[in-house]
């Protein structure tokens, strides 16, 4: 069950969720940058698509983390790991640019075909980042 408290528009049930996906994501990854990372990717998809930061997490397929896990088993689990407290401070605090607008990432173990698409913008131990790129439109 969530507790449903607004704050800076993004309610307290919904930062810990954020928080479970920082650390189930990249809570493993020595350099503490590797979860502000992924906070970048998800606030970043939220702009880009206009959507609210749950909406943007649970998306189907979004998060690996979250594809075998209910969102309270996800937090759950979050919290028994020594690096929670830092997880939940970084959804609190004003967005970093380690990855230079990246929209999507991957771990290193793995080598998704929608990179080919994309610019590379980063690596952070384990992960790689990349930002979409837009079509330009041709002139007729």
């Amino acid at each position: 069950m969530f507790v449903i408290i607004l704050y800076f528009g993004l309610l307290f049930g919904d930062r810990e969720l954020t928080a479970a996906v920082l650390i189930l994501e990249a809570g493993g990854e020595t350099d503490t940058r590797a979860m502000y990372a992924v906070m970048e990717v998800i606030r970043n998809r939220c702009i880009n698509k206009n959507k609210d930061i749950l909406s943007t997490i649970l998306k189907d397929r979004q998060f690996s983390c979250l594809n075998n896990l209910s969102p309270q088993k996800a937090i759950n689990i979050a919290k028994q790991h020594p690096k929670w407290n830092l997880a939940v401070e970084i959804t609190w605090k004003k967005s970093t640019n380690f990855t230079f607008g990246a929209d999507h990432y991957y771990h290193t173990n793995l080598k998704p075909v929608w990179r080919l698409k994309m610019k590379k913008t980063a690596r952070i131990g384990n992960h790689v980042f990349y930002r979409s790129t837009k079509k330009k439109k041709k002139n007729s």
